[in-house]
């Protein structure tokens, strides 16, 4: 998602990539599968991994903390602290995404206000995942970053970096307990969708960015760390049966907070020379380049060849297993057409935007 950019480093677009190709492979099987057409029973080993993928919008949480905290802090005692970073923001976020909210209305006519004011996750919350269009219901996850944009910088200004770290350590503490009480009054979307039910994630991100500033020798100890939540995320995987479902008791409500722990060290043990080089490999990290885009424009397209199948009823069967051609229409077309226009949209309209950001440090 909308992540900042003042000096690229592979390995952290390297888990931009990561974190985008998880969630296009989630609703690149999602729309499908809720759109009626199948996947064969010999390859029903796909669903529970698939359906698990949704945990790219968290690392996309975790990394944000990260970047943003790092950016504030380090810019902490410069003159215009407010300003450049706000300025730096809407350059990044708002001329794309207004230009997709502009089309999707021009396309459908349909318009909302709470897409336009980044307050669409308090509406699903209330409303249901049928509050929005399901072409643009992720833009929940836009909403609470946006949020957090707003907060956070106050939070850096004002306190030294060390009380930062106490405020996020008790972040990382007390939102699972507010999830708790959304999932004891059966509000399951609450939990998911609500930015200070959320908050955890983004605050495991930032006491990364904190410690490592605070205590750099902390950055031999994220192998173990990465290794015990991972330990943690898989115990909790085993538990639910293969499958981690976001509005699941046992995963929205602790097993969040455990998948941004695991996050947070793996996007530390990234920033290690020696460690996951797999993250610096160029097709990673070109989709990492173009992972705003991407989040914004591949699920309006899944879901749109999704309603194609359907209207065809076209069921893929290939030798009694549709795996063949469901990596055809399911996610060959539409990551190339998400990655074309993703491309397009970025030479031709981020990119002239993001020169700007120069202008303000």
């Amino acid at each position: 998602m909308g992540t900042p950019e003042i000096k690229r480093i592979p390995q952290l677009d390297g888990i931009r990539g990561l974190a985008i190709l998880l969630v296009m492979l989630f609703h690149f099987f999602w729309f499908p599968m809720a759109a009626g057409l199948p996947i064969s029973a010999n390859d029903s080993w796909l669903r529970p991994i698939l359906l698990s993928c949704w945990v790219g919008v968290d690392l996309f949480f975790v990394l944000s903390g990260f970047l943003i905290t790092g950016i504030l802090v380090d810019a902490r005692a410069r003159p215009g602290y407010f300003k450049n970073f706000y300025a730096r923001r809407v350059l990044r976020i708002f001329p794309l995404y207004y230009l997709f909210l502009a089309a999707w209305l021009a396309l459908t006519g349909y318009q909302s206000l709470w897409l336009w004011s980044y307050t669409a996750n308090i509406h699903m919350a209330r409303e249901g995942w049928t509050a929005v269009p399901s072409a643009v219901d992720h833009l929940w996850s836009l909403a609470i970053e946006e949020q957090y944009y707003l907060l956070w910088p106050v939070v850096i200004y004002f306190l030294k970096p060390k009380q930062a770290l106490f405020v996020c350590a008790g972040l990382a503490m007390l939102c699972p307990l507010i999830r708790f009480h959304y999932f004891h009054v059966n509000q399951p979307l609450s939990a998911y969708m609500l930015t200070h039910a959320r908050l955890d994630s983004l605050a495991w991100g930032a006491l990364l960015a904190l410690a490592v500033r605070v205590c750099p020798p902390s950055r031999r100890l994220l192998g173990g760390v990465a290794l015990f939540f991972m330990a943690a995320v898989l115990g909790l995987v085993l538990f639910k049966g293969g499958e981690l479902a976001s509005e699941d008791f046992a995963t929205g409500t602790i097993g969040l907070g455990l998948l941004a722990a695991f996050f947070a060290s793996l996007i530390g043990l990234s920033l290690r020379g020696d460690a996951l080089g797999i993250l610096t490999a160029k097709p990673l990290t070109a989709l990492g380049t173009y992972s705003y885009a991407l989040y914004l424009l591949h699920q309006p397209i899944a879901w749109w060849l999704a309603e194609q199948g359907r209207i065809l009823r076209w069921t893929p069967d290939w030798a009694h297993s549709s795996l063949a051609l469901e990596m055809i229409f399911y996610f060959t077309i539409p990551f190339t057409l998400s990655l074309a226009l993703a491309k397009v949209t970025w030479h031709l309209w981020e990119r002239p935007f993001l020169r700007l950001k120069q202008r303000f440090y």
